[in-house]
C-alpha cells in the first residue's frame, strides 16, 4: 500500500514537473514577454525587488510569489519562469480534490494529466498570468475549505481562511472560484452539522471584507462593476462551438470548453443511472456549476479584455476534476489490475499527443519595437508627462526607459510638458499622411516629431503636445474626432 502511495506521489510530482519544464522551455524561448500584459509583470516585479512596491496598484501575492525567480533570473525570465512553475503547480490541487471527489487515486491521476497538458493552461502561463496563479491558489484554498467543513477544527478553518484571503489578494477570478465552488458543499453541511456554521460565519465575514475591499478598491478586489458586468456577458450570441475568444480568429486551445461540455453530459447520464445514495459528492457540484457557467452558449467572448473570455479561460479547472469522476464511473466495474494501465495510457497519449507549444492567442513582442521604445531613454525632459494610447507600449516604455507613462490625458494639460507616445497601429491613414508631410516640410517655430523607430517614420513617434494640436487642426473633421477622443487599446 505504501509503495502504491509513493508511486502516485511520484506520479503527481512527474506531471507538475512536465507541465513545468514544457512551459519554462516555451516561455524562455523569446527573450522578451509575451502578450499585451507581459511587460507589466516585468515592470511590477523589477519595482518590487528594487524598492520593495509595486508599480502600479492591484492585487499584490501574484507579484511576491514571482519576486524570488526574478531576484535569480531577471525581471522579464524570473517572471516567466514564476508563471510556468505556478500553472504547473495546478496539478497537486487537481489530485487532492480528484481523490476526495472519488475516493481513487486512479481517477485523481487522468485529471491531473489534464491539467498538466491543458493549453488554457498554457496560455494564462504566457498571456495572463495573475489568473493563472489565481486558478492554483482558488484550488488550493477549495482542497483546505473541504477539510474544514469536514473537521472544523480551529487549524483547519484558519488555515483555510488564510488560503482564501490569499485568493482575494491573488486575482479577482480566483475568488469567485472560490466562493462558486464551496457553496453547495457549504449549504448540504449546515443542514447536517452545525459545527460548520463556524466555518460559514468566518467565510462570510472574509466575503463582506472583500466586498468592503472591492467598493475602496475595486481595481484590486471584485466590485459593484465586475458583478454588474458578469449579467451583460451571460447575454452574448449564441455559439454552440463555445470558442475561448471570438475576436479575430476564433481561439479554441484544444476545444477544452467543449470537451468540458461534453464530460458534464457524460457525467449527468451515468449520474441518472445510479442509485441516489452513490451519486455525485457534495463538493463536487460547485464545480459543475462552475462548469455550467463557463460552457454556458450565450457567453460573450467577443472582447479580448472582457470578462467573458476570462471566465471561458477557467474551463480546464472543472474540466480536470469532472473528467477524473467520469473516468472513476468508467473503471467502476473494472477489475483492479485493469485501472493503472488505463491510467498510464490515457495520461501518456495526453503527455505525447497534446502540443508542447503555444501556436495561438500568444502575441509576440517584436525586437524593432523593442529597440524604438529603448530609443525613448533620454528623450523626455524629466518632469513632463508622457501619455500612449496602446497599454504594451506603455508597459514597454516604463520598464526599457523608465519611464512614467499614462494611458489617457490629464484632466489639466501643461501643454509645455506633454508629449504624445504614438505607435503605428494607433494612427489612422489620414494621421500617418500628416506626420509625413510634417516631416518633409518643417515648419518654423513648431518643434519637430521624434522618430524612435528604424525601419519605419511612423513606426513610434514622440510628439510634442502643441505640436500635437497643430496637426490634429489640419486632419478631416471624423479623423480629428476620433483622435482626440483618444481610444486606447
Amino acid at each position: 500500500m505504501r509503495k502504491r502511495g509513493l508511486a502516485v506521489a511520484a506520479a503527481v510530482v512527474g506531471l507538475a514537473a512536465f507541465a513545468l519544464a514544457v512551459r519554462a522551455r516555451f516561455l524562455l524561448g523569446d527573450p522578451y514577454p509575451f502578450g499585451l500584459d507581459g511587460y507589466y509583470y516585468a515592470v511590477q516585479v523589477r519595482s518590487l525587488c528594487e524598492s520593495g512596491a509595486l508599480n502600479y496598484p492591484t492585487a499584490p501575492l501574484s507579484f511576491y510569489f514571482l519576486a524570488p525567480f526574478a531576484w535569480f533570473a531577471g525581471p522579464i525570465a524570473g517572471a516567466k519562469l514564476g508563471a510556468a512553475a505556478g500553472t504547473a503547480l495546478l496539478v497537486v490541487p487537481v489530485y487532492l480534490l480528484g481523490k476526495r471527489f472519488t475516493g481513487q487515486r486512479a481517477p485523481a491521476l487522468v485529471g491531473c494529466a489534464f491539467a498538466a497538458t491543458s493549453l488554457q493552461g498554457f496560455l494564462l502561463s504566457a498571456e495572463f498570468v495573475k489568473e493563472g496563479l489565481g486558478v492554483t491558489v482558488a484550488a488550493f484554498a477549495l482542497v483546505a475549505l473541504f477539510a474544514a467543513l469536514d473537521v472544523p477544527t480551529r487549524a483547519r478553518i484558519g488555515g483555510a481562511l488564510l488560503l482564501v484571503l490569499i485568493a482575494a489578494f491573488t486575482h479577482k477570478t480566483s475568488l469567485a472560484i472560490v466562493f462558486v465552488g464551496v457553496a453547495p458543499a457549504t449549504a448540504f453541511a449546515l443542514r447536517t452539522q452545525r459545527r460548520t456554521l463556524v466555518v460559514v460565519v468566518a467565510v462570510g465575514a472574509l466575503a463582506a471584507l472583500c466586498v468592503l475591499g472591492g467598493a475602496l478598491a475595486p481595481t484590486r478586489f471584485i466590485g459593484a462593476a465586475d458583478l454588474a458586468s458578469l449579467a451583460a456577458v451571460a447575454r452574448g450570441p449564441l455559439d454552440l462551438t463555445l470558442p475561448t475568444l471570438t475576436a479575430g480568429a476564433p481561439l479554441r486551445l484544444g476545444h477544452e470548453p467543449v470537451l468540458l461540455a461534453l464530460v458534464v453530459a457524460a457525467l449527468l447520464v451515468l449520474e441518472l443511472r445510479r442509485p441516489a445514495s452513490g451519486r455525485l459528492p457534495r463538493e463536487a457540484l460547485g464545480l459543475l456549476l462552475l462548469a455550467l457557467i463557463v460552457c454556458w452558449p450565450w457567453l460573450d467572448v467577443r472582447d479580448p479584455k472582457g470578462l467573458g473570455f476570462r471566465l471561458r479561460l477557467l474551463a480546464h479547472l472543472p474540466l480536470a476534476l469532472l473528467v477524473g469522476l467520469v473516468t472513476a464511473r468508467l473503471l467502476e466495474h473494472a477489475p483492479q489490475r485493469v485501472r493503472a494501465p488505463f491510467v498510464a495510457g490515457v495520461a501518456l497519449g495526453l503527455l505525447l499527443s497534446r502540443p508542447t507549444a503555444l501556436h495561438e492567442g500568444v502575441a509576440r513582442t517584436h525586437p524593432t519595437l523593442v529597440a524604438a521604445v529603448r530609443a525613448l531613454a533620454g528623450k523626455v525632459p524629466v518632469g513632463s508627462t508622457v501619455i500612449t494610447p496602446d497599454r504594451k507600449v506603455a508597459f514597454m516604455a516604463r520598464y526599457h526607459a523608465r519611464q512614467p507613462m499614462r494611458l489617457h490625458p490629464p484632466a489639466r494639460l501643461d501643454v509645455e510638458r506633454t508629449f504624445r507616445l504614438i505607435p503605428r497601429d494607433s494612427m489612422r491613414l489620414e494621421l500617418r499622411a500628416a506626420f509625413s508631410a510634417l516631416r518633409a516640410a518643417p515648419m518654423p517655430g513648431v518643434a519637430p516629431l521624434v522618430d524612435l523607430h528604424l525601419l519605419e517614420p511612423n513606426g513610434l513617434v514622440l510628439v510634442p503636445e502643441r505640436t500635437w494640436q497643430l496637426v490634429l487642426g489640419r486632419l478631416s473633421a471624423p479623423t480629428r474626432r476620433h483622435h482626440r477622443a483618444w481610444p486606447t487599446s
